[in-house]
């Protein structure tokens, strides 16, 4: 895979600057454009429908159903575990995003504008004319930004490698987990040890 670059100057400071809507969709487009971010990034985890191109929840839901339908067809038993990671997108670890991406190819000035997108960001909660201290934050990825989703998938993109044995179909944060067999017992004791 080769590396990705974006091109321009990137300036490790940024004192008191924002990024601003405008320019975060500018940066998003570019790395999404063809060998650039989410194009370069192969995603291994074939079971993630979230914020993928031509991916979607319907198609989720189908996948799980027809595989539960199908097993039941064939007259099994057929467990789902679904598990919605609570405050995914606030827990991602910036060390590890940055390995990963540095592991998918990313470096030059694209790693280090990401890279400092993330780091020293600052919020606080203002209700009517009184505003909280600012805090630091330490991990996380910024919701309903254009980077955001594309970040999130890659943290995720190995979690399928933890779990070889169930049936994993991932949206976004939200995780379903399948198996089957003739032995319900058997198939409960899978499950659990896969979990645990």
């Amino acid at each position: 895979m080769e590396d990705v670059t974006v091109s321009g100057r990137i300036t490790r400071h940024r004192s008191d600057a924002r990024v601003t809507a405008n320019a975060e969709k500018q940066t998003g487009e570019t790395l999404e454009e063809p060998n650039t971010l989410q194009n370069q990034v192969k995603y291994s985890c074939r079971c993630q429908y979230g914020f993928r191109e031509k991916k979607t929840t319907a198609l989720t839901i189908m996948e799980a159903t027809d595989e539960i339908i199908n097993t039941l067809d064939k007259g099994k038993y057929a467990i789902g575990v679904f598990i919605d990671f609570r405050k995914a997108f606030d827990t991602i670890n910036h060390p590890v995003l940055i390995n990963k991406l540095q592991q998918y190819g990313i470096r030059g000035m694209a790693l280090d504008w990401i890279t400092n997108y993330l780091s020293k960001r600052q919020q606080f909660v203002k209700m009517v004319d009184v505003t909280s201290e600012s805090m630091g934050i330490a991990c996380g990825v910024p919701q309903g930004s254009v980077l955001g989703p594309a970040l999130f998938n890659i943290y995720i993109n190995d979690i399928f490698q933890v779990c070889k044995t169930l049936k994993m179909i991932l949206i976004a944060d939200d995780t379903n987990l399948f198996y089957a067999g003739n032995d319900l017992n058997e198939i409960i004791n899978i499950i659990n040890k896969e979990l645990s």
